[in-house]
């Protein structure tokens, strides 16, 4: 790609934009060993939000200074989405973006021949590092909690979703970095915001992985994968969750899998889906992707902090898209 070089004055411009801006060192608050508060929680995140922004506008410099402006671009939208209101960002992005090239969309994945089956293996590998996934097929379910109000969903298009939450070692791969409370390769990513995995996956993607969040449907129909009880199988063999966790996360894929060979459905950590927040429709829906619009983003799958309810296959939780925690990682899914 051709490099871009800005005139010496709007450069200048955009390093002095920064000058004005306070750049706390972000810190760690709580155990994993604490008991949770939802009050607790929503003042953590919070703070944390405010840290991300921070932090945001530290690498904007640094992108600026390297003359790195799609990544500087990324992260001025990213603060955007944080913070809807920042007249700053808004005008240092519009001057980048009249600056810079828009960037091509990468080649599709070539996918194996032959019509794959439910829990198909392939393995696709980016700067070194593999990424493994399973097929699961287009078919009908019955979405939300077995003993309540559930709704009828036909996905019409299989996918194939990762075959483990994405770990550390994936996610430095990619992104070169590791946020992560709890570290190693193997281990779940973590403190991730729902904003991070789609920048993950928009990585991903110009290094000819498109990758995305799967839509809370897709979701619950790869973790159920045939199944209609609370769980995919027997608990304790297929989750890290409070009882057995041991306060922290574990190397994915060390639990039972599913029937379709998914691991870690339930509990490890979180996964952030693609979707908004919102009701369930009242009726039967083909290929839902959540509202339109909202606040919060949906997440899955329970944690290694959690008990045994939130790993349900049908229990949902959401947040706005700014939080981080060492409970919240991510999968994603590929199309056919």
């Amino acid at each position: 790609m051709r490099r871009i070089v800005l005139s010496v004055f709007v450069l200048a411009f955009l390093l002095a934009a920064f000058s004005s801006f306070n750049f706390a060192d972000a810190g760690k608050e709580g155990s994993p060993d604490d008991k949770v508060n939802p009050a607790d929680i929503v003042k953590m995140l919070e703070q944390q939000k405010q840290e991300r922004i921070d932090q945001l506008w530290k690498e904007v410099k640094e992108s600026v200074a390297k003359k790195d402006y799609e990544t500087a671009i990324s992260k001025l939208e990213e603060i955007l989405k944080l913070d809807e209101t920042s007249q700053d960002a808004a005008k240092i992005l519009t001057m980048l973006k009249e600056s810079t090239p828009s960037v091509p969309a990468p080649a599709p994945v070539q996918t194996t021949s032959g019509a794959p089956k439910a829990g198909d293996r392939k393995v696709e590998t980016v700067n070194g590092v593999e990424f493994a996934f399973r097929w699961c097929p287009a078919g009908k379910f019955m979405m939300g909690y077995e003993d309540g109000t559930q709704h009828q969903v036909t996905l019409t298009k299989g996918f194939w979703m990762m075959e483990t939450e994405v770990t550390q070692k994936q996610w430095k791969a990619i992104m070169g970095n590791n946020p992560s409370y709890f570290k190693g390769d193997d281990l779940p990513v973590e403190e991730v915001f729902w904003h991070d995995c789609q920048e993950f996956c928009r990585k991903s993607a110009q290094l000819g992985l498109p990758v995305q969040l799967p839509t809370e449907a897709q979701w619950e129909y790869a973790c159920r994968a045939g199944t209609t009880g609370a769980y995919a199988g027997n608990l304790d063999e297929m989750a890290w969750y409070d009882s057995n966790s041991g306060s922290k996360t574990h190397p994915v894929g060390t639990k039972k899998p599913n029937a379709w060979g998914l691991y870690d459905m339930h509990g490890n950590v979180w996964e952030w889906c693609a979707d908004w927040d919102g009701d369930y429709p009242s009726g039967s829906v083909t290929d839902p992707a959540g509202p339109s619009s909202g606040s919060s983003r949906v997440f899955r799958g329970g944690s290694w902090d959690g008990h045994a309810g939130f790993c349900r296959s049908a229990c949902r939780s959401y947040y706005e898209p700014g939080p981080r925690g060492y409970y919240l990682g991510f999968r994603g899914a590929l199309g056919q």
